[in-house]
């Protein structure tokens, strides 16, 4: 883990339930990445638009206009990790 994302770690994750606004989550996630590449992609589910945000190819979080969520730092390296092996299967 980069020294900022150790910096920036969030043990057990963190919740926003509509109290944050997207450019301030985006920036909570990129201090949290450190040096690694962060992506996101967008899809619609039961009528509402999400953006999905990935660390290093890991699920590391999600934010829609009515709450949003960073994962925890063992859930993104896990994610990361899973996202890794998949990849070798390809």
């Amino acid at each position: 883990m980069s020294q900022a994302t150790e910096k920036n770690a969030l043990p057990k994750g963190q919740q926003f339930n509509g109290k944050i606004k997207k450019a301030d989550f985006e920036d909570k996630l990129l201090a949290l990445a450190g040096d690694r590449e962060v992506s996101a992609s967008r899809l619609t589910e039961d009528g509402k638009a999400l953006t999905l945000y990935y660390i290093a190819h890991g699920h590391a979080g999600t934010w829609q206009r009515t709450g949003a969520c960073i994962f925890s730092n063992k859930h993104i390296e896990e994610n990361i990790a899973s996202t890794k092996r998949l990849s070798a299967l390809t």
